[in-house]
């Protein structure tokens, strides 16, 4: 797979093909996952952390398995972006995987609903938390 050209633009029926696949995938990951979770019939699914430890696990494994599928898109692309960007790049994962690991554990202690309304409420939480602890406080913009 070459990496795309300043010329060449995906389809639009492509754009929304792939923009349904990816809302069709996240509309439904807490579903899969208490599903997944519930398929488990071994004496550990009763003790206390078995969902955070689940949670962790599932974690790693979509993050693992996203890695492998979109490791043939970096070939070709330059190396000095990433040189400066590594580290955040790192952290950045470090922290999808923590929200993973946290959000997927949520799902053994309370209701699919929620948990993604306590996962989709994050800007919410951010503003109250900049102006808050920071002082910042929120406007149109």
């Amino acid at each position: 797979m070459t990496p795309p050209t300043s010329n060449s633009f995906p389809s639009s029926c492509r754009i929304l093909a792939v923009l349904g696949v990816g809302i069709c995938a996240v509309a439904t990951g807490a579903i899969w996952t208490r599903l997944a979770i519930a398929a488990i019939d071994t004496p550990l699914r009763q003790e206390p952390g078995f969902g955070i430890q689940f949670g962790s696990w599932f974690a790693l494994m979509r993050m693992v398995i996203a890695s492998v599928l979109l490791l043939p898109n970096w070939r070709g692309l330059p190396v000095e972006p990433m040189k400066r960007g590594g580290g955040w790049a790192i952290a950045a994962g470090a922290c999808l995987g923590l929200h993973f690991a946290l959000w997927l554990s949520s799902l053994s202690y309370t209701s699919i609903a929620a948990a993604t309304v306590l996962v989709t409420s994050n800007p919410l939480w951010m503003v109250l938390l900049c102006w808050g602890l920071l002082g910042e406080r929120p406007h149109p913009s």
